[in-house]
């Protein structure tokens, strides 16, 4: 029976190979991460200022609410995971919920923006809570695993999987990218010129184009893509494992130096991207003195990784993933050097930027292929076959990090004395200075050098097993 069953799911496998999506569908699967980026992009980078500036809410509570409403949003991701892989529908497993969320995603973000203003103080906090894990850890969950999962439901060929995955990295990268640099545009716009242009209205016209767009793109995937592996992709699942199933994976993982030495890099850099990308805007309002400069710190820190990543896999034929990995790790902290030496000279950070960029683009483009070998490693070693917990614990380090970068920066701000008090319109003291460059530049330099340092000297994915584990079958 076993082999009747595998010889099944290798001809189902020979037919859904046949039918490959054309570049009009393959496009199409992009729209949609465009969108979801376009918005989620936003929230990182503005969410914070609308709080402070024009809901006038505490920095050191908001920042609090989003570190703590982080632990939400890695349990949503197993919940909504499981709830996708037993849909059952007309549209199939994945764009139905592409369909179902997109409207819940647009107007919950448009609310997350719309903080009443006559509420208390405390009840305007718990509408910050909520809202913020409705969109982020419930419509944006359903809308992210969704999409990732039309990679494997759309076509069950590996090479397509490939360049379904460039596809996605290179939409969310553009949909940031979008939502970052044109945002600050739509909001000046809208709030109709005056000296302190983070209106109520000027958010909410702004979120609404935006919201528009999200949409109109989502959309787009829906009705240009087709579902081909569904049934294939659940019948090769085999048995779903319960928590206590993982513990001894992850037991494994985090007694291999390693995976710990992976984990702990990933949430060093996304404390770092979370600094930088949360401070951005009071980098360019209060030290830079003009909102303007948004645009091309946006562009100039986020085009150039994007145009790396398609150089990566010829890197790759030439150099191993660590030492592209520790090259982009160097010219990351030369950039955020360079940058802070150099600055307000607009020339030198733009040059500076440009290499951050650069770096950032290397080692995201190698990461996930890093992965994917200590997976492999691991087998070797134990004759454990664990890529989810492997994958499960690099997605809660990034987590945990975005978390924690947020949290610094609330404490940095609050200690600075940037509170809701403050008038927005009004000059920084000379502390709020000196924090917006603590958490802009200095502190994800400091992250750059000790991942450098961790990744150089103490991450060898080409030792050999030393037969330290054994697997079960061998006890």
């Amino acid at each position: 029976m076993e082999k009747e069953r595998k010889e099944m799911l290798t001809n189902e496998e020979d037919k859904n190979t046949d039918l490959r999506p054309g570049w009009g569908e393959r496009l199409g699967y992009g729209a949609g991460g465009i969108g979801i980026r376009l918005l989620m992009s936003v929230i990182g980078t503005y969410l914070l200022i609308y709080l402070t500036n024009t809901a006038l809410l505490d920095v050191a509570v908001v920042t609090g609410i989003i570190a703590v409403s982080k632990f939400f949003d890695g349990i949503s991701d197993l919940v909504i995971g499981n709830i996708i892989d037993h849909t059952r529908s007309g549209m199939g497993k994945a764009r139905v919920w592409l369909f179902r969320m997109c409207l819940p995603f647009a107007a919950s973000f448009m609310l997350l923006f719309w903080v009443p203003p006559h509420f208390p103080a405390a009840l305007k906090y718990i509408y910050v809570f909520l809202m913020y894990n409705i969109v982020n850890a419930v419509f944006f969950t359903f809308l992210q695993i969704s999409h990732f999962s039309l990679i494997s439901l759309i076509s069950s060929d590996s090479e397509e999987h490939g360049l379904l995955g460039v596809i996605n990295s290179l939409s969310k990268g553009l949909g940031g990218l979008v939502g970052s640099v044109f945002f600050v545009k739509l909001l000046t716009r809208f709030s109709g010129g005056v000296p302190n242009q983070y209106t109520q209205k000027g958010f909410t016209l702004a979120c609404l184009v935006l919201c528009i767009v999200c949409v109109c793109t989502l959309l787009i995937t829906v009705f240009s893509t087709k579902e081909r592996d569904g049934d294939a992709a659940i019948s090769k699942a085999g048995k779903r494992l319960g928590i206590r199933d993982m513990i001894p994976s992850f037991r494994i993982i985090l007694s291999d130096r390693n995976w710990v030495v992976l984990v702990v890099t990933q949430i060093l850099a996304f404390i770092g991207i979370t600094l930088v990308t949360s401070s951005a805007t009071y980098y360019s309002m209060y030290v830079l003195k003009d909102m303007g400069n948004m645009s091309w710190l946006a562009a100039t820190v986020m085009i150039p990784s994007l145009f790396i990543q398609f150089l990566s896999p010829l890197l790759m034929k030439r150099l191993t993933k660590k030492r592209i990995y520790v090259a982009g790790t160097i010219l990351y902290s030369a950039g955020c050097l360079g940058f802070a030496l150099l600055s307000p000279l607009k020339v030198g950070m733009i040059i500076c930027n440009l290499i951050k960029s650069m770096g950032m683009g290397l080692y995201n483009s190698v990461t996930m292929g890093i992965v994917a070998d200590l997976v492999s490693n691991t087998k070797k070693k134990t004759g454990q076959f664990i890529p989810g917990a492997g994958y499960s614990g690099i997605s809660a380090a990034d987590k945990l990090g975005q978390g924690l970068g947020n949290v610094v920066l609330g404490m940095l701000l609050s200690v600075a004395g940037l509170s809701k008090s403050v008038d927005p319109t009004a000059a920084a003291s000379a502390s709020v200075v000196t924090a917006v460059n603590w958490a802009f530049l200095w502190l994800p330099l400091i992250f750059g050098i000790i991942t450098l340092v961790l990744f150089q000297f103490f991450f060898d994915p080409d030792e050999k097993p030393d037969n330290t584990y054994k697997s079960e079958n061998d006890q």
